[in-house]
């Protein structure tokens, strides 16, 4: 027997689950993306170093981790880290595409941090110039190894 909603035939494949609030099966991959944009995955020596002002800190110290980059686009990043950071927080970031010569292909952005955990932290771009960020990839592309 096939879930129906409206008189419909869901297509059932591995990726649907049963919501039990309205009875039908949804898309499992739709539920827990909840990013509005996409990300793609960078070199695996891509690194960022973060700088953040801990929040509850009342002298304002600031925490710098370094972390590979696990993915990248025009609104965010994930850095793979173990370091735990305050959400929410502001955070300076410079990706570094370049591990052999560091600060060759290099970028700035500032963003807040919206996910910390024990793998690493999300973080959601508020600023970044993203012609910059093309180039940068571009250059990468044509390094030659």
């Amino acid at each position: 027997m096939h879930p129906v909603k409206n008189h419909r035939v869901l297509v059932c494949n591995p990726f649907l689950l049963f919501n039990p609030v309205i009875g039908y099966k949804e898309d499992k991959m739709a539920v827990e993306n909840k990013r509005a944009y996409t990300r793609s995955r960078v070199w695996p020596d891509t690194m960022a170093t973060v700088r953040v002002k801990d929040p509850y800190d009342a002298g304002a110290s600031v925490i710098t981790i370094r972390g590979i980059v696990s993915d990248l686009g025009g609104h965010g990043m994930f850095v793979k880290t173990d370091e735990i950071v305050p959400v929410p927080s502001r955070a300076e970031i410079t990706i570094d595409f370049d591990p052999v010569e560091p600060g060759t292909i290099c970028i700035n952005a500032m963003g807040d941090v919206v996910r910390s955990s024990g793998d690493g932290i999300g973080i959601r771009f508020t600023t970044i110039d993203m012609q910059k960020l093309q180039e940068c990839i571009l250059k990468r592309m044509q390094r030659k190894d």
